[in-house]
């Protein structure tokens, strides 16, 4: 059931849009993914391996791989689903750098 305009619909006991501030206003909204993003840089031979970017922000400058971590995925399993979704490489052996 939806309220019509100038009315207020009842959600856990909580009148919607009657002041409701704070926690109570958060406890109503939908849940959200996590936005935390992942960074993959590529090193071999002290070089570092970097794509051209294409279709996203940054368009058309280089930078490595990365993207924004999904509701209950790991840092591992997001660094290993951006390296294989942004360059097609199945990464091995991963060694985690730091969090900023």
């Amino acid at each position: 059931m939806s309220a019509s305009p100038g009315q207020s619909s009842m959600t856990g006991g909580v009148r919607q849009g009657e002041g409701v501030s704070g926690i109570l206003a958060l406890m109503n909204q939908p849940a959200v993914r996590p936005l935390v993003g992942v960074g993959v840089v590529f090193l071999r031979q002290g070089r570092v391996f970097l794509a051209l970017r294409q279709g996203s922000h940054g368009e058309a400058t280089w930078a490595s791989a990365g993207g924004h971590l999904e509701l209950g995925e790991t840092l591992e399993e997001c660094a290993r689903r951006e390296a294989l979704e942004e360059l097609g490489v199945a990464v091995g052996h991963l060694r985690f750098l730091c969090v900023s």
